[in-house]
């Protein structure tokens, strides 16, 4: 579904690459996670697979058409996204939020709407103003906008960094199920690695130039993958079925 063909990108003519030469399948229906560290390359990574930004060399492929040829409502129809945070927040209420992303759905109706918020379980925000909730209930407002859309693609840009732990999984576990149920692809930047591995199908690691290809979840959480992509000491991290710890 989706391709990377030898992408390279640098925000400034003559300044180092941010990310050379990277090649990426992701297979339709995967649950892929980005992981590396902060400045590793990973939101610049998903702004050039959905054209916010666009590759210096190479090209990004989806469904078979290169995204430079699509029009940005052409793949607003392909990809949805929620970002970390809205930096511009209207008054607008929740269910006007959240009907502002079904004008790219083929319905429209508030039968709709009504289902997504119950789906994700912010009913009860219905006529709250978005601008003043929590944090965590307004990212759910956004991966409530961002599914109705239909969608086949869905990026979550670091959408659950700032939330407490039960918000984070909330929101993970509503998109892990909605994913199953759609058929959706999902690729996720996600901080803590231990939700990371009960969320995903696979991982991808990425430090600037340095970058893996996809590997199966369970594989990926390894003291190699670790201490190469995160620069960290191994003797310093430990795995016990899966969960990592890092001693300070």
């Amino acid at each position: 579904m989706i391709k990377l063909n030898r992408i390279s990108f640098s925000y400034k003519k003559g300044e180092p690459k941010i990310i050379a030469t990277l090649s990426l399948e992701i297979k339709r229906g995967d649950i892929v996670a980005i992981l590396g560290p902060n400045g590793g390359g990973k939101s610049t990574l998903v702004k050039l697979i959905n054209r916010s930004l666009i590759v210096n060399n190479g090209s990004v492929v989806i469904n078979g058409e290169d995204i430079n040829k699509l029009s940005r409502s052409e793949i607003a129809k392909l990809i949805a996204v929620v970002p970390q945070q809205i930096e511009s927040i209207f008054p607008f209420t929740v269910y006007e939020t959240i009907k502002m992303g079904s004008y790219l759905s083929s319905d429209k109706s508030t039968d709709k709407i009504d289902e997504i918020m119950r789906i994700v379980g912010i009913t009860y925000l219905k006529n709250r103003l978005v601008n003043e909730l929590s944090g965590g209930e307004r990212q759910l407002v956004f991966v409530a906008r961002a599914l109705i859309q239909d969608s086949k693609i869905l990026i979550l840009d670091e959408a659950t960094s700032n939330l407490d732990i039960n918000h984070e999984s909330t929101i993970l576990r509503v998109v892990k199920q909605l994913a199953a149920d759609r058929g959706l692809t999902v690729i996720a930047i996600i901080h803590n690695i231990n939700l990371a591995t009960q969320f995903c199908k696979s991982a991808f690691f990425i430090n600037r130039e340095r970058y893996s290809a996809p590997i199966n979840i369970n594989d990926a959480v390894s003291l190699d993958n670790l201490s190469e992509y995160y620069t960290l000491n191994r003797d310093l991290i430990t795995i016990d079925n899966g969960n990592v710890k890092v001693r300070i």
